[in-house]
């Protein structure tokens, strides 16, 4: 009989551990999973102008050659006279103008035959040691060449026919070298048919900042 209870209470035992390893943990059973929240990551923003082409400014123009560097070195007149020459001693001058300043008169008293080519070197007034500012070619640029040819007869009937002029002008460098455009210019003045005298006694040939002949006149004696 003692063995019986025994064995009774061990089977009680083991039913009772069995089903205390299934029921769930109250304590479990409560607790609930809270998410863990992170903030976000912030990735940094590059900004990027894009610049509008109107924006962009423009690439510097490479240096050219400067006017104010080259100077008139070389000049000569050839003076195309008609069918009434110039006697001698009857005088003749040439002035010559750059922009606004006076660079050479030099006087002639030889016969211009008729219908004869006469070439005349002139020679200014300064150099490049000399009042060299003068001379430069940027006056030219400015405002032009002007080239007065006077007249002065022996005797008061005489007359003096011009056709043509051609002036030769060359400008260069401190090292000899001439300007690229400017450098050597024949400049001509054609078909004048200008009848000079003791009353109407100087002709006028003038040219552009280009050295391009632009008018013709005769002037009165003043």
């Amino acid at each position: 009989m003692t063995k019986l209870i025994i064995a009774g209470g061990l089977a009680l035992l083991q039913a009772t551990a069995v089903t205390a390893q299934k029921a769930p943990d109250p304590a479990k059973a409560d607790t609930k999973t809270t998410p863990v929240m992170t903030a976000p990551v912030r990735t940094p923003i590059t900004r990027v102008k894009t610049t509008v082409m109107s924006e962009i400014p423009p690439a510097a123009t490479a240096p050219g050659q400067n006017s104010s560097n080259f100077y008139l070195t070389s000049t000569k007149v050839t003076i195309y006279t008609g069918n009434d020459n110039k006697e001698a001693p009857s005088q003749m001058q040439l002035q010559m103008i750059l922009g606004a300043e006076g660079v050479s008169s030099n006087w002639e008293s030889k016969e211009f035959a008729v219908n004869s080519a006469t070439e005349i070197i002139i020679k200014p007034y300064y150099d490049r040691h000399y009042y060299p500012e003068k001379i430069r070619l940027v006056n030219t640029e400015k405002g032009g060449v002007k080239l007065f040819i006077n007249y002065s007869p022996n005797f008061l009937l005489d007359a003096w026919k011009i056709e043509k002029v051609l002036l030769t002008m060359e400008f260069r460098d401190d090292n000899g070298n001439l300007h690229p455009v400017m450098g050597t210019k024949n400049i001509q003045f054609v078909n004048i048919g200008a009848l000079l005298n003791n009353s109407y006694s100087t002709l006028l040939c003038e040219a552009d900042q280009f050295l391009i002949p632009k008018n013709t006149s005769v002037l009165k004696r003043f």
